[in-house]
């Protein structure tokens, strides 16, 4: 497997650092709603 030249090609690495940071912030968006939706659990069903 070969790498790309991070100076030949500095938008696929911009953009590749964009996607992980966005996938960082979705997994923390994530993780949030979840401890919420356990917080109000028990009275979904009442």
């Amino acid at each position: 497997m070969s790498f790309l030249d991070r100076e030949k090609y500095p938008e696929y690495y911009a953009a590749l650092d964009k996607s992980r940071e966005l996938e960082n912030e979705w997994h923390e968006e994530d993780q949030r709603n979840l401890h919420r939706l356990i917080e109000v659990r028990p009275f979904l069903w009442t």
